[in-house]
């Protein structure tokens, strides 16, 4: 099990629930979890795909991302469904039900040729044919199908649904295989909406049967609702535009008129969404992580273990200017700074015994490089409030629209927070008068990492113990040279 960075547990068991008690009822069931992109989502359901497995459920996982390349994203879940079905039939002793899901394999892929053949939906009179022949390889077929020479994809999907079911009800005679189809859907955030559209679309129609007016199979997807509500809008409200947003009541009888256009369009998106989903369920942003360092997953052990005040700063780092970011990010964030220190580290004539200070640095320019895409920050000082203490601080410059920060100004004043360190105010002469700079210690992380940043213009510092160490600069020169490398 993966660990449950965002305390996701009970998240799972709620959903694990519902699931079960729909099943006990024999009732199908379509619905979502709804988060931003890299709330976590995936891992919940890879957490929830391990328990159902576990209660002999059939679970069909698609991930709309990686399969987005097919034009047709029937082509795509037919394809895991034969990846699934295949992977059940080398667990089956039973000849009879192997043959059983041979015939329906056959039919799933001669839909996905025809498909392919007449380039992408045209022509299913085609694949008519070909599952009519797909289904008579069995004298005595357990799966059987009625076939209209003028249906259309609808009918096509319906198809798959039947057979999808009749299967079911086959292997589920002695109780030993599964009672129910859980299709589990990923990443449909990260792909273009309308094609995220689409898939939800194939998925309806496979999975809700309209004679009966209900659901086959049970339908759990991730969405991220506020990205699809634009497509869904765009593509399906078409009396939602301009024209209407500005036209006056008396201008045309008839007129359609709304004083809040936004929040129509929200409203009929969330229409939209009842044709596809029963319940959607919000996901968090998650808890506060109790362990900071478990993000590093064994990598802080590079670093000196008795540097107390550095992995106090590590951890900060984590929770205080971390915390505006969605986890998906974090761990990116993590992964690059260990390929970055793993490939630098291959140098043999640098120093491997390296105190937190280094990592700090490396956190604070993978994090500026790679999300942010902007240049290290600057050093500033700042008064108190009295103006009795001097203070010095990292900024980062230009910071406006950076996806996955949830609040930039929040986000930096906790930067800059973190980054604080105490400092002194020297004034001294020169020949145009008086001016003033900052000396700083180095015995503070916080003051430690400012020897590898550059002042703002006209801020003078000065460090006031030797340093930094040696040995650190040159591991942090060659890191920053792997870096420009990598991003």
């Amino acid at each position: 099990m993966q660990q449950d960075m965002l305390g996701r547990e009970p998240f799972v068991t709620l959903l694990d629930n519902i699931i079960t008690q729909k099943v006990s009822v024999h009732e199908g069931f379509s619905f979502a979890i709804d988060g931003k992109w890299g709330c976590g989502k995936s891992w919940i359901l890879k957490e929830l795909e391990q328990k159902l497995e576990l209660k002999n459920y059939l679970v069909i996982h698609y991930n709309c991302w990686e399969n987005e390349y097919y034009e047709e994203p029937l082509v795509a879940i037919l394809s895991v469904i034969i990846d699934k079905l295949n992977q059940l039939q080398e667990n089956i002793p039973d000849k009879n039900k192997k043959d059983r899901i041979q015939i329906a394999l056959k039919f799933f892929a001669e839909i996905i040729s025809t498909i392919l053949t007449n380039k992408f939906g045209i022509g299913f009179n085609d694949f008519l044919e070909s599952g009519k022949k797909a289904i008579a390889a069995d004298k005595a077929p357990a799966i059987s199908k009625d076939f209209d020479k003028n249906q259309s994809l609808k009918d096509a999907l319906a198809a798959v649904r039947e057979n999808l079911l009749q299967l079911t009800n086959v292997l589920s005679e002695s109780k030993d295989v599964f009672e129910n189809v859980i299709i589990v859907v990923d990443e449909l955030d990260r792909c273009l909406p309308e094609y995220a559209i689409k898939v939800m679309q194939r998925l309806h129609h496979i999975c809700f049967d309209t004679t009966s007016d209900k659901y086959m199979f049970i339908q759990l997807a991730a969405i991220n609702k506020s990205e699809l509500l634009g497509s869904i809008v765009k593509t399906f409200g078409r009396e939602f535009n301009l024209k209407q947003k500005y036209t006056a009541a008396d201008t045309k009888p008839g007129s359609i008129v709304y004083e809040n256009f936004d929040e129509c369009q929200i409203q009929f998106g969330n229409y939209y969404f009842k044709k596809f989903f029963q319940l959607i369920i919000p996901v968090s942003n998650g808890e506060k992580i109790e362990r900071p360092l478990s993000l590093l997953d064994g990598f802080e052990n590079n670093f000196d273990s008795t540097d107390v005040t550095g992995k106090e700063c590590v951890e900060k780092f984590f929770t205080d200017v971390l915390a505006f970011f969605p986890m998906r990010i974090k761990l990116e964030l993590v992964h690059l700074v260990k390929t970055a220190h793993e490939i630098t580290s291959m140098d043999e004539s640098l120093d491997k015994n390296l105190k937190y200070n280094t990592l700090c640095i490396e956190l604070i320019d993978c994090l500026c490089k790679s999300v942010l895409k902007k240049n290290h920050p600057q050093i500033l000082h700042k008064k108190d409030n009295d103006e009795s203490r001097n203070y010095l601080f990292l900024r980062i410059s230009n910071l406006k629209n950076i996806e996955g920060i949830f609040d930039i100004n929040a986000f930096t004043i906790a930067f800059e927070k973190w980054s604080q360190s105490e400092c002194g105010a020297m004034s001294y002469r020169t020949e145009h008068g008086t001016s003033t700079y900052h000396p700083f210690s180095l015995q503070r992380t916080e003051s430690y990492i400012k020897a590898f940043y550059e002042p703002t213009q006209g801020l003078i510092c000065k460090k006031i113990d030797a340093g930094p160490i040696p040995s650190e600069v040159a591991f942090i020169e060659a890191f920053r040279k792997t870096l420009d490398i990598l991003v």
